[in-house]
């Protein structure tokens, strides 16, 4: 069995698992992915590349045995495409995920093997809109380029080139081009004049642009948020709740809000509208009660009544020796 044409004869080695990841999410125009590659000495499936999304939602499961009751583990097991269709099905079929990820989504893992070897897998996952069943159609097109990238790495075994991790691949919009720049300065005027806050977020939180009016309604400088974590930049927003929010759009990719109190006594409404490059944020004056319903414990309260990513992790540990006596892989 050959892969045949052009991908048969391209070079081994980095960055081959970027690239095949990068063309089996766009076949099936999933918005986020990772590649696993397997240790056999360890029987220990460690994360090769991961696209779409900061590495830091995926941390701990960086490595994972394969007895691991995880959908990449379980799709090695069973030599087979795993499904999960959403956010129900994840909590009933693996909790311990959806004890950290609580949000919608759909996800496959498909295993990297040849006939006589596994090699690793690979998971992609959709946003929460996406059908609660895979097509037929993307079932077939992830198999088969899971199938195709299993034969370069037999490929790459056979003449003793090592596969090593690569740089994880995180989405950015189009350069401006020069025909373009008489519109950017026109749509930067045009934010400039609105009398609510506007801000860009990269995947990783860092502010790309805010305009004047997000700098007064935080109390900073426009210059002071530029290229910072606008939960770093402001300390009232350095919060588990908003830091949430902010998964929860980028792992769902939909709209999330929340209100927060910027001391002493002003409530601030953030709605964050995401895509595959990041996230905008509207902010502005929250007047509403409905909005302020939704509101975080009183100051003082807060952080000794949250529970931090770190606590979850705990959490998450914990159940999962109750429930199966699994041993803990997290990092």
């Amino acid at each position: 069995m050959s892969d045949g044409g052009a991908s048969s004869r391209a070079p081994v080695g980095r960055p081959m698992l970027s690239l095949a990841l990068a063309a089996m999410m766009d076949g099936v125009h999933a918005h986020s992915g990772a590649v696993y590659l397997l240790t056999p000495e360890d029987a220990v499936l460690e994360m090769a590349v991961m696209a779409g999304l900061p590495r830091a939602f995926a941390a701990p499961w960086e490595r994972v045995g394969l007895s691991a009751p995880i959908p990449v583990a379980e799709a090695v097991r069973e030599r087979r495409l795993i499904w999960v269709g959403g956010e129900e099905d994840m909590a009933r079929r693996f909790p311990r995920i959806a004890v950290v990820l609580p949000y919608p989504f759909a996800l496959a893992a498909v295993p990297i093997a040849t006939e006589s070897t596994v090699y690793g897998a690979v998971f992609v996952t959709w946003p929460g809109s996406h059908p609660p069943v895979l097509s037929d159609r993307d079932r077939e097109q992830l198999t088969a380029a899971c199938d195709r990238l299993a034969l370069r790495l037999e490929r790459a075994a056979a003449e003793q080139r090592p596969v090593r991790a690569e740089p994880d691949l995180l989405a950015t919009g189009p350069a401006a081009s020069v025909a373009g720049t008489l519109g950017t300065v026109e749509a930067a005027r045009m934010v400039a004049r609105l009398p609510y806050g506007l801000c860009s977020l990269d995947l990783h939180g860092r502010v790309g642009f805010a305009n004047a009016a997000a700098g007064e309604l935080l109390g900073l400088s426009v210059s002071r948020l530029l290229g910072t974590q606008l939960w770093a930049a402001v300390p009232w927003l350095n919060d588990p709740v908003y830091e949430d929010r902010y998964r929860a759009a980028l792992l769902s990719q939909q709209v999330t809000s929340f209100v927060a109190l910027r001391p002493p006594g002003e409530w601030l409404s953030f709605r964050l509208y995401p895509n595959t490059t990041g996230l905008s944020v509207r902010i502005s004056r929250a007047r509403a009660v409905t909005e302020l319903s939704r509101a975080v414990p009183e100051p003082g309260e807060g952080p000794a009544r949250l529970v931090t990513i770190s606590q979850v992790l705990s959490l998450a540990g914990a159940l999962t020796e109750a429930v199966g006596g699994w041993r803990t892989w997290c990092s």
